[in-house]
């Protein structure tokens, strides 16, 4: 069981990979994490599940969704791995 009891902007793109490479090594393992903010707290969920499909810092990433909650969310998930985004608009 790891835990990680302090505000979401300290989780800085060296820690959070470091996280998702010590959980990928063991399975078995559990992260628990301080809730601040549900928005924060889903961006970090969406960048944990693209850092398992291999997104990394200057991964380039297209992606299109409508302006919604979730749009934040992966713009947030993406900023955080450091990955180079390019949001393609609706029309």
């Amino acid at each position: 069981l790891l835990c990680a009891f302090h505000q979401s902007y300290k989780i800085s793109e060296e820690v959070f990979d470091t996280w998702c490479g010590v959980l990928a090594e063991r399975p078995n393992a559990w992260l628990w994490l301080l809730q601040w903010n549900t928005n924060v707290t889903a961006a970090l969920r969406a960048a944990a599940g693209l850092h398992a499909r291999g997104i990394r810092a200057e991964t380039p990433v297209s992606w299109m969704l409508p302006t919604t909650l979730e749009a934040l969310v992966l713009a947030a998930a993406l900023a955080r791995l450091g990955a180079v985004q390019n949001p393609l608009l609706p029309i």
